[in-house]
């Protein structure tokens, strides 16, 4: 659930787990998270798993704060 302040700032309320199941494996969002935060880029990250119609499991999404997004090493996360 989020929660969207007086400034339009959003912010996660409540998370309903701290994992989730895609294509039959439990990925831990925390260790997910942990991964993505060693970046100095990163300022932020949330990572949790999001519904798609007709596939087994929610694949996983990460919301990502980055000091600079015009130098953010986008091919550099994708290796992890």
């Amino acid at each position: 659930m989020v929660s969207i302040d007086e400034e339009g700032y959003v912010y996660f309320v409540d998370r309903i787990g701290d994992s989730f199941r895609y294509k039959g494996e439990n990925v831990s969002t925390c260790q997910v998270q942990d991964v993505i935060s060693q970046f100095e880029s990163v300022v932020e990250v949330m990572v949790f798993g999001v519904p798609i119609p007709d596939v087994d499991g929610k694949p996983g999404m990460a919301v990502i704060v980055a000091r600079d997004q015009s130098t953010f090493p986008v091919a550099e996360l994708l290796q992890q």
